[in-house]
């Protein structure tokens, strides 16, 4: 059997598909914290090592056929939009990455797309407008 799971970093979120949760988790975490990982900077390990580890809530979400796995995962990556994976689990990868690159416009009066979120949070557009609103 396999689970799919759901890793709650912050207000972000990551979905993966495992035949052994215990393994995959010491895997995410050793990996967070490892700066030999040729990943150590993908946006999961930044945001473990942000939060720290202790701050992280996984949930089992589905528990299913290994053969199922990576079809179900992807059922709930498109059902619950997670932030921080990377790649769709399965199917048509041109499709996931134009999900990725619709304009979101934001309340600064700039625009980004989800996977330049963070990026665009960062702007002095976003940062100026932002302290407009605190003063």
């Amino acid at each position: 059997m396999a689970n799919i799971y759901k890793l709650d970093i912050g207000e972000d979120s990551y979905i993966g598909s495992t035949n052994n949760l215990t393994k995959r988790l010491t895997m995410h975490k050793s990996r967070s914290y490892n700066e030999k990982y040729k990943g150590y900077n993908n946006k999961i390990y930044t945001h473990i090592r942000n939060i720290g580890w202790e701050n992280i809530v996984c949930s089992i979400l589905e528990t299913c056929d290994k053969e199922k796995k990576f079809e179900r995962e992807q059922h709930f990556m498109d059902e619950l939009n997670p932030t921080l994976n990377r790649m769709r689990a399965v199917g048509d990868p041109v499709a996931w990455h134009k999900r990725w690159d619709i304009r979101i416009n934001c309340e600064c009066g700039g625009h980004y797309t989800r996977s330049h979120k963070n990026r665009h949070l960062e702007t002095k557009l976003h940062l100026n407008f932002n302290k407009e609103i605190i003063v």
